[in-house]
Order: structure tokens, then sequence, then C-alpha cells
């Protein structure tokens, strides 16, 4: 990261795509849609201390002080000249922490502020834990990652923050004029392109809710998880995304009975565009949100080149499908709106166990839920959402799902965990054998070849 040279931004902020899908389909809670982590400190916080660190996080960051307000039924975002976050301080009984930690979250508004709510619970104990809460308009999981390093680094001493990298609202306005570049018109061939697939039926045809919401929990063991994230990627050279997008699309697949499925995907959001733009410490929702299509392969080997290969063949991340859905010519705008995205989200958030286990952290994850970040009648992110991390080195996948729509999911969460094992089996034992490790067309520079031409040739050679 390198220190941004623009003064403080001000004014209007353009709305990026995912902020949009946010207004348009958050509803009615709009003022209750917030990430939280709650956090038990390794030492007694000080709270004095805690307020100036906040302080200087909120002034170093400047997407904290966003504001949001409705004029002639459409949203916009802005910035507001100051904004203070008052480090709160409750005692609470244990079994009254979660109803302490929603009410808290509750606090948050999205015209007058505050966007962060920061608050101190002692137990009775004398333990103490920390919440923090974010508006999800202003935060995703880049940015978390952040926020949490230099909220330690200002607590402990006065050093200054590492630097700023570029506004959200540089940011926002270039993908403006990205969106009517010559680029962006080629895109919208790909996503036009993109096939129909199955979708899951619900069991019962209502709406999916907060209130209902249900999930099953998918682990891969330590010593599995070590083999994927570090031992796989040899067999078939690819990227973590590749190889757990396969295990998902063949669990799917499994589950529905199809031979291609489809899902949406999320990412960071933070694509290289432009030489100009660094976003590697800058705060703000930059989520970008895509369909793909995945051929379900025959075997598992042949299940991971599909997939890897689908994932390649997405042009710049995702970022152009949401662009084009909301800031796109007509013709196209209009024929992405008519199309229904993918039932099934899946997202892969990354490792979060780095600094559980170092020494010098001040603060580690809590075991108690951070409360409701929703309120009970809000929506669903989708009909069913796949979120997998990895911390304190296991891989857990949380299939989140409608009590009121499905029956259950355990079906599925038996058919990922048994494809995330063969997965990871079958990527050690191709990558001990030079002679398995496989090419796939997306390897090649410059050259147009599908998968079984390249395997004859492959043949050929070997």
């Amino acid at each position: 990261a390198h220190a941004t040279d623009e003064a403080m931004p001000t004014g209007e902020v353009p709305l990026l795509p995912v902020q949009r899908e946010f207004f348009e389909t958050a509803i009615p809670e709009r003022h209750h849609w917030n990430q939280a982590v709650l956090l038990r400190p390794k030492e007694a916080i000080d709270l004095v201390r805690l307020q100036a660190a906040v302080d200087r996080v909120v002034a170093h960051h400047d997407a904290l002080r966003m504001r949001f307000s409705q004029r002639d039924g459409q949203w916009t975002q802005r910035y507001a000249d100051t904004s203070v976050t008052t480090v709160t301080h409750e005692p609470v009984d244990t079994d009254a922490l979660t109803d302490a930690c929603t009410r808290a979250q509750r606090s948050l508004n999205l015209e007058q502020g505050p966007l962060l709510r920061v608050a101190r619970f002692t137990l009775p104990d004398g333990s103490q834990r920390l919440l923090i809460a974010i508006h999800h308009l202003v935060v995703d999981g880049i940015s978390w990652r952040i926020l949490l390093e230099d909220l330690q680094q200002a607590y402990r001493d006065d050093a200054p923050l590492p630097a700023r990298t570029s506004s959200y609202q540089t940011w926002a306005r270039r993908l403006q004029q990205y969106a009517d570049s010559t680029t962006m018109s080629g895109e919208a061939a790909f996503w036009l392109a993109q096939a129909d697939a199955p979708q899951p039926v619900p069991d019962h045809d209502v709406p999916a809710r907060t209130r209902d919401a249900a999930h099953e929990t998918v682990r891969l063991d330590a010593h599995r998880t070590s083999q994927l994230l570090q031992d796989a990627h040899a067999a078939y050279r690819t990227r973590i995304n590749d190889l757990l997008l396969a295990a998902v699309a063949s669990s799917v697949g499994q589950w529905l009975g199809h031979s291609r499925v489809g899902i949406v995907l999320e990412g960071h959001g933070r694509a290289s565009l432009f030489e100009e733009v660094d976003l590697s410490r800058t705060v703000g929702w930059f989520t970008s949100i895509y369909p793909i299509v995945v051929p379900v392969g025959l075997d598992i080997g042949d299940g991971i080149r599909q997939a890897k290969e689908a994932l390649r063949a997405v042009p710049q991340q995702g970022i152009g499908y949401g662009l084009l859905r909301h800031d796109g010519p007509d013709a196209v705008r209009n024929a992405l709106a008519v199309r229904d995205l993918p039932r099934i989200t899946f997202n892969y958030l990354g490792q979060f166990d780095q600094g559980a286990s170092d020494p010098g952290a001040l603060f580690v994850r809590a075991d108690e839920p951070s409360g409701a970040g929703r309120g009970p009648d809000a929506p669903l992110g989708n009909w069913i959402t796949i979120n997998g991390q990895v911390f304190d080195g296991v891989l857990e996948f949380r299939i989140g799902y409608s009590r009121a729509q499905f029956v259950t999911m355990q079906p599925l969460a038996e058919a990922l965990q048994g494809a995330l094992e063969r997965v990871v089996d079958h990527c050690i034992a191709q990558s001990t054998d030079a002679q398995h490790q496989s090419l796939t067309p997306s390897d090649l520079v410059n050259v147009k070849m599908d998968q079984a031409s390249l395997d004859a040739l492959l043949d050929t050679v070997l």
C-alpha cells in the first residue's frame, strides 16, 4: 500500500452496484443490516484509551463517516463533515450479553449515524467483551482486517496508522467512467451468453426471511485443510477458489440431480482496473456479485478442470456484471434485469486465523454470539448461501437457508462434506505423480484449445 495523495474526500459518492442491490432488496429493515464481531480482550481494556483509539480510526477511514438519504425515491450516499463514535460501557449478565449486542446494533442509523458502534461489556466474572458493529453498506471482509489491525495499533501506541489508500469516492467515480468504456461493451456479450441452469425447488413457496434462518455446518479436519491450502494445487495448477467451487458444484449437482449448476459468486470486488487507484487499505463495501454456470464433471478431476475453466473465463473477476446490470446500455441492462439470478450463493471469505495464535494480539474472537445483524423480517441474502472460511487451521462451511422454505439442508451438507474430501484426496494423489499433473486450456498463453484437444496433444508428447 502507498500513501494516497488525495485530500480527505467530501460530498456525494456514487453508489456501487452491490449497494444498489442492497437498496433494491433489503427491505424493510434498511437500518439494521450489519456486520459485527464480538471480541474477548486478552487484557483489561481501558475505556479512555479505547475511545481515543476509536476516534483515531474513524478519523483515518473516511467511509465510516458516510451517510445515506432518500430523495425522490432514490438513495444517495455522502460524507458527513464529522463523525463521532462514542464507546459505551455496560455491565451485563452472561445470558443477557447477546441481547445487549443486538440493542447496540439496532442503534445504527443510515441518515444520522452512527454507522459504527463500539461497546465494552463487563461480565459478572470480571472478564470483558468488545462488540464492534458496522453497517454493511460501509464495510466488507477486507475492511474488517484493516480496521481491527488499526484499532489494535491505535490502542497500543500513538504511532501514525498505516497510510490510507485511494478513497471509496475515487473508486466509485472511476467505475462510473469504466461502465461506459469499450471494455464493458465487450464484456456484455459474455454475460448475455450465460446459459440458464436448473434452480432448487423449495419445499414451501414462501419468502426467505431472517426469522426462519437456519444453517448446517461442514468442516474439513486440520490435516486436510492444510493439504488443501498448501499441497493440493500442484495437480491442476489451481487456486483455492477453483477447488472449493469444484466441490460446491459437485455437491449441488448431486443434491439437485443435474449436470450443471448455477451459482452466484461473491468476490472481493477490488479488481486492479486502474493503475492510479490503490484499494489495499481502503475501507468500504466493494463486494462484486455475479452469476456463473458450472458443468458438473463426470469424475472429480473433470469437475476440477471444469470449475477452474469457468472461473478463468470470467472477465475482471466479475466486477463488470453489476456495472452492466445497473449502469450499462439500456438494452444490456434490460436483458440482464429479466434474468433470474441463481438461488445459491457461494463465498469463500479466506483465512481468519493469522492473528488468533499471535501472542501480541490484543483481542481474540469471543465464543458468544454477537447479536442479530438483521431484523426478523429482512430477506435472506439468497435462498441458500454457502460461506466458507478457515479459522484456527480448519476449513468450515456454513450452509444457510430458511427452514420455512426447506425442511432440511442435511443432504446438501453431506454431499458437500464428501465432495471436499474427495477433491483434497484426489489432488494429493495426482500431485505426487508428475505424469498425472494436468494442464487446462487457461494455462496456455495465446493459444486457443479445448480440453479434449489439449489432452490428446499431451498424450502424444508424453
